[in-house]
Formats: structure tokens, sequence, C-alpha cells
């Protein structure tokens, strides 16, 4: 018998960049959901680690406070090709 994955619905294309600019300022998961929290944003470590997967949504808020945490706009955390293959599938 064939064992088939299932695969998720990426749910999210900014988790990629998320976690590129949280290793490169050298931050834990933990810590990036510490100083998130420090600023308003109601998110944990694991929260973090389900939006870098791409197993969660970003809401709107969340988006705000990672976008003025890393002090760039929206369309920076957007992964362009991961766009695309959304709009293909």
């Amino acid at each position: 018998m064939q064992n088939i994955k299932k695969t998720r619905p990426v749910r999210n294309i900014c988790g990629p960049s998320i976690s590129m600019r949280r290793k490169e300022m050298g931050l834990s998961q933990a810590a990036l959901a510490a100083k998130l929290q420090l600023m308003g944003c109601d998110v944990t470590k694991n929260t973090i680690q389900r939006i870098e997967a791409g197993n969660i949504y970003v809401t709107d808020s969340e988006l705000f406070y990672l976008i003025t945490f890393f002090r760039c706009r929206a369309e920076d955390l957007m992964d362009g090709t991961q766009l695309e293959n959304m709009i293909s599938e």
C-alpha cells in the first residue's frame, strides 16, 4: 500500500521572509515574540513558529506589528514567487 502524504495549504506568503529577517537579527522565535509582545502584539513563540511555517494566517494587526518591528513595508515581507504559485493553483 502506498503512503500518500497530504500537503497542507500555505496560509501566508510572508513566513519565509519573517524567518529570514528574524535570523539575520540573531533572534529566536521566542525572542521575536517577546519583542512583539512588548509592542502590544498578542503573539507567542508558537504563533511565530506557525507563521514562519505557513500554517496560519497572519492577521492585519500582526502584520502591522511585524512591519513596524522590522522597519519595512508589507510588500517587503511578501514572497512574489509563492504568491504566483498560490494564484496559479
